[in-house]
């Protein structure tokens, strides 16, 4: 993506500093301005500097917070993929081989690094991967004398049982190294760089340890592993040791020109390292923060320090905003005159603001702007003005109706049985937050409940133990109700709230999102009709939730997948008892056509078998030629299929008055032959001749596929790729992995059974035949080019996004009531139940590591594509530089924030870039068929006289809006929930006034009382933004 006008003016302002010498600097862009987008630019401009003083060697570190930033970001900091060093390789111990594997390919290079990935030197013992790469190293060194062998051994840790597999690690490792063009001098640097920072204390303990080993070596069978000798601390504590020292090693090998870092919410814990800590983070903040004077450093962060500290965090001792604020001022402001004379301005600004008087602030405003001009020398921020596109009428207090005696039972039920068992109060929050919390909460409150029903607080016998369990009904999910596909019982307001959103059955009911497997596309190309589910969900999007608790992301991920399932299931008809029933998920799901039709039989549609996938994957030329959408915009689908049949027809009657072949009913296979036979006629090349030509009933096929079929739309929306054979298997391909796999889950053909139940086409044989009615109802092409068009992606790099973008179907456990029951017998179930996600997924705190990035990768992906999940539900962990904008214009506030300002952060997820909301206007309000068409001509209706953030980022005040970001805040009645809201956005409105003061919210209550126009509090604002300034310059 090309840097818009106030992106390129913010870049270039940077740079400018960077080359007066201010080496750190502040991009401080409100949330959603693409900040990354900025960051690309300032690589660019800063390596044509580079090149202008003639520096040979580009190094840029990009350092966040965590890797699923990194993985989103890395790509699009415009540095191209064979010179970064992909973040799961990123171990900061390995880095000096991966420097000089990419030193030898090109003088550019991107490094990442996360804390999770690459600091991690106290917890665990690395990889395996680092572990061999260090003794091959120490051992080519010959430090460790004659202790090859017990070296090997020891590195190897006892979680490696196969001497085998270890030796695959070191040869792998031994062929990178091998493969570097100057090996030998590789080797050289490494021998002297160990014998720099190995010290002689930790060479004489691994001899030790080799040299115990030694000892026991001929008395150990030849199975042993290494903790039948040393403790695993012992283990761990040393190959950290030696896993530092090589850490160290890299970094003193890194000098990079400029270090990127990415929303870091504590920049204390990076600008404050004592110099006697030896953490994971003190060697980031030591070699980048504080010890180099040399390198650019650009930090990226809306809220770098505490935007807004609340009266109550003050009273607990928390760190203040005016503590945060100027630490990173001190740290940005380098050098002693500098930084004095800041202090000195910010002081008497601070003054004059606490004695703001409304009918005078001409001395304020004078102070205010000498303040500003000290800002602007380290820091920019950007700022949207308008909020229209904000709709807050969801932000109010539920129904009453909405509230059932459930609701209050399960609070009853657990309250009761804490009062009974003499162990606390239950938490209210929880039971309003989550239903069913017996079989989703792990908090310490369930431990509490666990230990009284064991008989740890008082004796307790199996039938009471039953009978407690018996009266606790609306805690539990019951297996035997979800095997039925019963609707579940009304525990949780927050919930039928949620449920009323996502699948319209609220008084604006508008179709049925549970049978949709993308988003309707914002500019469909046709009309579909009244019958298209499609066109009944019209401006459907998905819907982001954020909660304070970690049990809300399982709760929704699993009960609303579970919720959509039953609602299709309802919809069926002649089902059988089996076909009722939940259907198990393997562990391993694979819905291949390798896999026994008959065994995986759901609902009465099968799977596409090979002929049929076969003829779905092919992306026929003839075909693709036969629909042009521009020709067809805004056309009724039924005129369109009509045309195009016709177009067929003349082809199809061209070659049976050539051939003589007969006419006749066409299965799978057969229309694949004349498919080929076709398109080699097309490219002039020797085909053999299809058996029969089809019937009319196989052209309203072909016209369906002209139109839809997944792969011919692939292999249209790939016009850029100019080799036509990689054209021609990248949609092939992409379609079979994406979309084939996609028609073929379980959930999948549920749904085909419910919206062609009467219809033509239903029969198990011509299931390829719903697909492609499926796929033209859903105006899948414009859902397709949509889809290219928002990620600004186009070739190999748009088949991998879409690739990428399929949720992988998962379980998720929960304790249900008769699982409960078991796990206090003598017979416990082996395995509790699981619940299938897919329709919403859960995005949460986990453990980090290679599996769980790559989930968290999956989850993201696939809920910024246009397919499954429609639901996300996060904690905090996905209010922090995340996009979740690409198709949700929903965002649901499950808990409020104790802060106002995560209250912006969370918005911020899908108030960004070409979000939803704005697509979907600027499709609602232009006639033009083509994407980049529309936004010109927005942009010229609109935005003429503003800058490029309209019509991208934001529309004006006076836009047509037909679409908005939904904020949902799901109260209840009669709590503290609306005071607690409305008290958020009175913050909201006012506390970038109170930016570096010391009692934000005195301080606001001060500026209410002044109660200053809007005039005025414009005055007052920071403009810190270099477009703006530019302008009033002009």
């Amino acid at each position: 993506m090309i840097a818009k006008d106030f992106q390129e003016a913010t870049a270039t302002r940077i740079v400018d500093l960077f080359r007066q010498g201010h080496n750190r600097v502040l991009l401080a862009d409100e949330v959603g301005l693409g900040k990354t987008i900025v960051a690309k630019t300032v690589v660019e401009k800063t390596g044509v500097w580079r090149k202008e003083i003639n520096d040979p060697d580009y190094v840029v570190v990009y350092i966040c917070s965590n890797a699923g930033i990194a993985n989103q970001n890395c790509s699009k900091l415009g540095i191209a993929k064979e010179n970064r060093v992909s973040i799961s390789e990123g171990r900061l111990s390995m880095q000096h081989l991966m420097l000089a594997e990419t030193e030898s390919r090109t003088n550019v290079r991107l490094i990442p690094m996360t804390p999770a990935t690459s600091f991690q030197i106290k917890s665990g013992a690395g990889t395996a991967h680092e572990r061999a790469l260090a003794y091959l190293i120490i051992d080519y060194s010959g430090m460790c004398g004659s202790y090859s062998e017990e070296l090997s051994f020891f590195m190897r840790t006892y979680f490696i049982e196969k001497p085998d597999s270890w030796q695959w690690y070191l040869d792998y490792e031994k062929w990178r190294i091998d493969q570097l063009p100057d090996k030998r001098s590789y080797l050289k640097r490494m021998k002297e760089e160990l014998q720099n920072y190995m010290k002689e204390e930790l060479v004489s303990e691994i001899k030790s340890v080799c040299r115990k080993i030694r000892k026991h070596w001929d008395e150990l069978p030849d199975n042993a592993r290494l903790h039948d000798i040393l403790s695993w601390q012992e283990q761990k504590d040393l190959i950290n040791k030696i896993r530092y020292c090589f850490a160290e090693i890299s970094l003193g090998m890194l000098n990079p020109d400029l270090v990127i870092m990415d929303e870091f919410q504590r920049f204390k814990d990076l600008i404050e390292v004592d110099e006697n800590d030896h953490s994971d983070g003190a060697l980031l903040s030591k070699k980048f923060l504080k010890d180099n004077t040399d390198s650019c450093v650009l930090l990226l962060s809306a809220t770098p320090y505490k935007p807004y500290s609340t009266l109550t965090e003050l009273t607990n001792g928390e760190e203040t905003h005016l503590q945060g604020f100027m630490r990173v001022m001190d740290f940005l402001v380098n050098g002693k005159q500098e930084n004095d004379r800041f202090h000195t301005v910010w002081e008497a600004y601070s003054e004059h603001l606490s004695e703001i008087r409304g009918d005078n602030l001409s001395v304020l405003i004078a102070s205010k702007n000498e303040a500003e001009h000290e800002l602007y020398g380290h820091m920019c921020r950007t700022e949207r003005r308008d909020s229209g596109i904000i709709n807050t009428e969801k932000a109010r207090a539920m129904s009453i109706d909405n509230l059932s005696v459930a609701n209050v039972s399960s609070y009853i039920e657990l309250q009761t049985f804490m009062y009974k068992m003499g162990i606390g109060n239950f938490p209210i929050e929880y039971v309003k937050s989550a239903p069913f919390l017996m079989s989703f909460m792990n908090y310490k409150v369930k431990d509490k409940i666990d230990g009284a029903m064991a008989g740890k607080k008082y004796p307790i016998d199996a039938s009471y133990r039953n009978k407690l369990i018996r009266n606790m009904p609306m805690s539990f999910l019951r297996r035997s109700e979800i095997n039925e596909y019963k609707p579940l019982p009304d525990t949780n307001a927050r919930l039928n709230t949620l449920f009323d959103e996502v699948f319209s059955k609220g008084e604006d009911r508008k179709g049925y999102p549970e049978l949709l497997l993308w988003i309707p596309p914002a500019n469909k190309y046709y009309k579909a009709g009244s019958r298209s589910i499609f066109e009944q969900c019209e401006g459907y999007s998905k819907t982001l939730v954020f909660s304070s608790w970690e049990m809300v992301p399982r709760v929704i991920a699993t009960l609303t997948s579970y919720e959509a399932e039953r609602l299709v299931n309802r919809r069926i008809g002649n089902k059988s008892v089996e076909q009722q029933s939940y259907y198990a998920l393997p562990e391993e799901a694979d819905f291949d056509d390798e896999v026994d039709p008959k065994k995986n039989k759901r609902g009465k549609t099968r799977f596409l078998i090979r002929e049929q996938r076969e003829l779905v994957d092919y992306p026929s030329v003839w075909l693709a030629e036969k629909y042009d959408y521009k020709a067809y915009y805004g056309q009724e689908l039924f005129k369109i299929r009509k045309d195009i049949k016709q177009l067929i027809k003349e082809d199809i009657d061209k070659v049976a008055k050539e051939t003589g072949i007969p006419t006749g009913s066409l299965g799978a296979k057969q229309l694949l032959s004349l498919l080929i036979y076709m398109d080699a006629s097309i490219s002039e090349e020797e085909c053999e001749l299809p058996e029969r030509l089809p019937s009319d009933e196989d052209i309203d096929t072909l016209a369906n596929m002209a139109i839809a079929a997944p792969a011919v739309c692939l292999y249209r929306a790939l016009e850029e790729v100019d080799d036509f054979d990689l054209r021609i298997e990248l949609a092939r391909s992409c379609c079979d992995k994406s979309f084939v796999s996609m028609f073929n889950r379980p959930e999948s053909r549920s749904i085909m059974d419910a919206v062609f139940e009467g219809r033509r086409g239903s029969s198990e044989e011509k299931h390829y035949e719903q697909v492609f009615i499926y796929c033209a109802d859903g105006n899948f092409q414009s859902m397709i080019d949509e889809y290219k068009f928002a990620l600004g992606v186009t070739g190999e790099d748009f088949i991998e996004a879409i690739n990428d973008s399929f949720l992988q179907t998962s379980n998720l456990p929960y304790v249900s009531q008769e699982y409960y029951r078991a796990s206090f017998t003598d017979k416990p179930m082996k395995r509790a139940p699981r619940l299938r996600v897919h329709f919403a997924a859960g995005y949460f705190d986990a453990k980090t590591s290679d599996k769980t990035i790559q989930r968290v990768n999956n989850v993201r992906n696939a809920f910024n594509s246009p397919f499954r999940p429609f639901v996300l539900a996060t904690t905090s962990v996905g209010q922090e530089g995340l996009d979740f904008h690409l198709y949700s214009r929903k965002v649901v506030h499950w808990n409020l924030p104790n802060n106002p300002i995560d209250l912006e952060q969370r918005e911020g997820r899908i108030n960004r870039y070409m979000c939803h909301a704005i697509r979907q206007n600027v499709a609602a309000n232009e006639d033009e068929p083509d994407w980049n068409d529309k936004f010109d001509a927005t942009r010229e209706k609109y935005g003429a006289n503003s800058s490029e953030m309209i019509p991208y980022w934001c529309l004006p005040e006076d836009y047509p809006y037909k679409y908005q970001i939904e904020r949902i805040v799901p109260m209840y009645p009669f709590s503290q929930d609306k005071t607690k809201y409305d008290r958020l956005i009175n913050v909201l409105t006012l506390y970038r006034l109170t930016l570096g003061q010391p009692r934000q919210e005195e301080m606001i209550s001060i500026l209410q009382r002044e109660d200053l126009s809007s005039e005025q509090m414009e005055e007052l604002f920071f403009d810190l933004s270099p477009y703006s300034r530019k302008q009033k310059n002009k």
